[in-house]
């Protein structure tokens, strides 16, 4: 173990000026995103620019994170690759010629030296902005995970590509023609215009990533304990592992995908509901026109009640179709009915009793094409996924410019009143824990609603989201939102009422999914052209 630790030593020294550059970036850019605030205008055309002026100057906040985001991951890549190159397993530098080391012992000092550099010491280096900005245990090991697991990985691959070669415009050459040929196998779009099955393409393009984490392996093992020669016949065995699954993969596993809440079925809903008490009402089209194109949209809905104290609502519905007709779906738009989370959150902050069934619906609507000759009842079938919430408040500020709201992680500041149309427009500027990736917007692990409340008047009313752009980097995540509420008093009130009245924010937080299935009527489809 001794010798290990000496030769990662020797390592981290010899790269010690370029790894502090790196981690200077990467912390600078990190506590730049930790205080930064977002201008405003407040001179020129202020409600107009109130609501545009922040999203625009996010937007380049954000193109600048992915430019800087793109750099350290590249530094860290080379980095890797220079810790292996000292060092290199094949040609006529390998090993120490005055002292041979073992293949295991050298190999372990690589990982340790590219774990020290790229995992530990970053996080540790970014462990105090988390704790000021207020980040439980939790959340930075979150943070952590999200920011520098990826990150972990890629200087993994670099680390297995570097064994292969013996300088760094090889490894330059290999890890280019390496990630062509990824991005090639991975983009599901290409192969789907090439005939693969549309519910086969998530699946295949996910188990592709996998197969070049899975080659390390044998990969490391094959150049550090193996024979000293350049082992390319595993990537390109890889490569034909990847080339099998886009061409022959039959399973779609998207269903068994692990997912950051636990799932289960209708039969499993808490006592407090039950699946009559959703009471899921599919509605479709009694008639469905198509046009000489064989395009058409139309609009599924299903409604549903919440039973008092067990909060659902809706996160997933997909209408289905028999597979004869040759159905092929072009886009899809898809809404939550936002009563539910509004009713939800008055229950929650107290304004309201909580007693009676909530009503939600969810909305979605399709464009499509089909090759369906005339006049035929299609039979269909939904199937959807519901989602029990926890609520709480988190935070409750004065509706005025420059006030801010904290719990815990998540910071607000009011950054601006103005008006849209009819509608009183406030714009937050909010900072938190930067959120799991998430397939869609329906698969976010929270969903959070506002109230304006004015307990003197005895006013409260939900403040829909009007738009929101994020950018997020070292696990925090800056958020430009706007959301929007029909005040109760005209303008020449609005100043004095203002005075008296409060935002308020309500997160849901999801806990359990529950999928089933609902039949749906029949519905007629004419026209189009003959195939």
């Amino acid at each position: 173990m001794k010798l290990v630790w000496h030769i990662a030593a020797k390592d981290l020294r010899r790269l010690a000026w370029p790894l502090a550059g790196w981690l200077a970036l990467l912390a600078g850019t990190t506590i730049w995103l930790s205080v930064v605030s977002i201008p405003m205008n407040r001179e020129v055309d202020r409600a107009r620019r109130m609501v545009q002026l922040p999203h625009e100057w996010i937007h380049g906040v954000d193109s600048f994170m992915i430019l800087i985001g793109a750099l350290v991951l590249l530094m860290a890549v080379v980095l890797a690759a220079f810790l292996v190159l000292q060092d290199p397993p094949v040609g006529t530098a390998t090993f120490w010629a005055t002292r041979p080391i073992s293949g295991a012992r050298l190999l372990a000092a690589k990982l340790l030296a590219a774990a020290l550099a790229f995992v530990v010491a970053p996080t540790v280096l970014l462990m105090p902005v988390w704790l000021a900005s207020g980040f439980s245990s939790a959340e930075v090991a979150q943070a952590a995970l999200q920011h520098f697991g990826g990150m972990a990985v890629f200087v993994a691959l670099a680390i297995g590509a570097a064994s292969l070669t013996e300088n760094l415009g090889t490894f330059l050459l290999a890890a280019i023609a390496g990630l062509i040929v990824f991005v090639l196998f991975w983009f599901g779009d290409l192969w789907h215009t090439l005939g693969t099955p549309e519910d086969l393409t998530a699946t295949r393009s996910h188990l592709v990533t996998f197969v070049p984490i899975a080659i390390l392996v044998p990969l490391l093992a094959r150049q550090y304990l193996g024979a000293r020669r350049a082992a390319w016949w595993i990537p390109g065995l890889g490569v034909g592992v990847m080339l099998l699954i886009r061409l022959a993969w039959p399973l779609d596993l998207t269903a068994t995908w692990p997912s950051w809440r636990e799932t289960y079925g209708l039969d499993r809903l808490p006592a407090a509901q039950s699946a009559e008490e959703i009471a899921l009402r599919p509605v479709l089209p009694a008639r469905l026109a198509l046009s000489d194109e064989n395009v058409t949209a139309f609009t599924v809905r299903i409604e549903g009640l919440t039973a008092p104290g067990a909060l659902f609502a809706p996160q997933h519905i997909e209408l289905k179709y028999p597979p004869a007709h040759a159905w092929e779906q072009k886009s899809v738009w898809m809404t939550r009915g936002p009563r539910w989370a509004e009713e939800a959150a008055l229950r929650i902050a107290g304004l309201r009793p909580d007693s009676g069934a909530i009503g939600w619906e969810m909305v979605v609507q399709k464009q499509i094409a089909t090759l369906v000759e005339t006049e035929q009842m299609q039979p269909a079938k939904l199937d959807f996924a519901l989602d029990s919430l926890r609520g709480r408040v988190l935070w409750e500020m004065p509706l005025r410019e420059d006030a801010t709201g904290r719990a815990g992680s998540s910071f607000a500041r009011l950054a601006g009143l103005g008006w849209i149309q009819a509608g009183r427009a406030v714009l937050l500027q909010e900072r938190e824990t930067q959120p799991l990736a998430a397939k869609d917007e329906g698969d976010r692990p929270s969903v959070d609603c506002y109230l304006v409340l004015h307990r003197g008047r005895k006013f409260a009313a939900g403040a829909p989201i009007l738009g929101d752009v994020a950018v997020g980097f070292g696990g925090i995540a800056l958020v430009a939102r706007t959301v929007e509420f029909a005040p109760p008093v005209g303008a020449d009130e609005l100043s004095a009422w203002e005075q008296g009245a409060t935002l308020l924010k309500v997160r849901f937080e999801r806990e359990r999914t529950f999928r089933g299935t609902a039949k749906a009527p029949p519905f007629t489809i004419s026209g189009g052209n003959q195939p």
